[in-house]
């Protein structure tokens, strides 16, 4: 894997200078280029690295802009796509909702809406991450939360309390599905779920 390790230093070189589009298509390049039988240990390689290059620059990116870190983690969030690293890009996700959560008094354009963390939880779960599910549950309860105690209409509340009533309910199953092996709670779970997205 020397070659790889060669065009990874060019790749790093790319982030380092934020050219995240030339870094991205070095990915592609170096993930696409290789026959069937060495891509899966190039995907395996390359998703090593790039978590340790995100750890890195993560880091580094710490004094910087709201901007700059979103840039990096979008780069981030396309990387790990690109590299099937369904783990990865889903913390990633993460810590991009949070971080705009957390600098939305910058603008309202950096808003988490409640639908967001509802499909940040429903993907947590088809991939089996039931407690990062949890979370982003967790989440848009809050956000539902602060719609009922803000000044809104008596269809509005109404409206805000089924929904955190059904988005509860899915929230309390998942956790029970930490602890409890039924198939039975897991058949409630995905039809209750599958009601409440398509009811939206």
């Amino acid at each position: 894997m020397a070659g790889l390790e060669e065009e990874w230093s060019t790749l790093v070189s790319d982030i380092h200078f934020k050219r995240y589009g030339d870094a991205l298509q070095k990915l592609q390049t170096i993930m696409f280029s290789r026959d069937a039988g060495s891509m899966l240990t190039a995907r395996l390689r390359v998703s090593e690295l790039l978590r340790k290059t995100a750890f890195s620059y993560l880091k580094l990116m710490a004094q910087k802009s709201i901007q700059d870190k979103l840039n990096m983690l979008q780069f981030l969030l396309d990387a790990f796509t690109c590299t099937h690293d369904r783990e990865s890009q889903l913390v990633v996700r993460y810590e991009a909702l949070i971080l705009r959560e957390f600098d939305v008094r910058i603008g309202p354009q950096l808003n988490v809406y409640i639908d967001e963390w509802v499909c940040f939880a429903e993907d947590c779960l088809n991939n089996g991450f039931i407690p990062n599910a949890i979370k982003g549950f967790d989440k848009a309860l809050l956000y539902l939360d602060s719609l009922n105690n803000a000044n809104q209409m008596a269809e509005e509340l109404c409206k805000c309390r089924e929904k955190a009533d059904a988005i509860r309910e899915i929230r309390d199953l998942a956790q029970n599905m930490l602890s409890a092996d039924s198939g039975m709670q897991y058949l409630k779970f995905y039809s209750l779920m599958f009601h409440f997205l398509r009811s939206q």
